[in-house]
């Protein structure tokens, strides 16, 4: 009880909040986005007086930064928030074309395979474990189905024209390409090749794989966030 009174009494008046998003390659907006949302919906509840200012860019950090007044009756609190960047780096990975990221996911999937870790990560939590093998079973039934289809459409040709069987097959290649291709845009929008990324990414981070990223190694720091965790900092 003494400890609530002091608490009530000395309310903190200023204070700086440092936060290190997860592998979001928004995340220079989304945050404050959210603030602003939320923090309205708190305010009609709780009556509380609020004044968010503008977000201010510090490339030299690199992060972005915003103050946000709160009061009520009894008190009043400053504070400055401040979203520490490095989505430069996710947004390279995102735009990464395959020849790039086949070789990096079949190394990563032989790794896991090798050292079993997908089946250990399943025994203590299938949920993350679903998630985590949710873009290879995308892929898969993508290319399946993509397949199918071009088959399905090659034995139609071949109905009303005679094929010779490898001409059936560079028709069903062809087109399972062709269909493969269109899926891309729908792929990206189902975030598959956002978890793969991030799959990508932490395997690299833990065999100190990544230059590009100078805090590798140092201390891991996990952090809230609805797409993984932080890189080590």
């Amino acid at each position: 009880m003494p400890e609530a009174q002091g608490r009530t009494l000395n309310p903190i008046r200023r204070r700086l909040v440092l936060y290190c998003p997860g592998y979001d390659a928004i995340a220079d907006r989304r945050y404050y986005r959210l603030m602003v949302t939320q923090f309205a919906l708190l305010a009609g509840q709780f009556g509380i007086e609020r004044e968010i200012g503008p977000v201010e860019v510090d490339e030299r950090v690199p992060s972005v930064r915003w103050s946000v007044s709160a009061a009520n009756a009894g008190w009043r609190t400053e504070t400055t928030y401040e979203v520490l960047r490095w989505d430069d780096l996710i947004r390279r990975d995102l735009s990464r074309n395959w020849r790039k990221r086949a070789p990096l996911f079949l190394a990563m999937l032989t790794a896991s395979w090798r050292d079993r870790f997908m089946l250990r990560l399943f025994r203590m939590d299938w949920h993350f474990a679903s998630l985590l093998i949710y873009p290879l079973v995308a892929l898969l039934a993508v290319l399946c189905a993509a397949i199918a289809a071009g088959y399905g459409v090659a034995c139609l040709v071949a109905l009303f024209l005679p094929l010779s069987s490898w001409i059936t097959g560079l028709i069903t290649v062809a087109l399972a390409a062709a269909l493969a291709r269109a899926a891309e845009p729908w792929l990206r929008k189902a975030y598959v090749y956002h978890v793969l990324d991030d799959w990508i990414f932490h395997w690299q981070d833990t065999l100190g794989r990544r230059p590009d990223l100078p805090c590798a190694g140092r201390l891991d720091l996990p952090l809230a966030g609805h797409a993984g965790t932080s890189p080590r900092l």
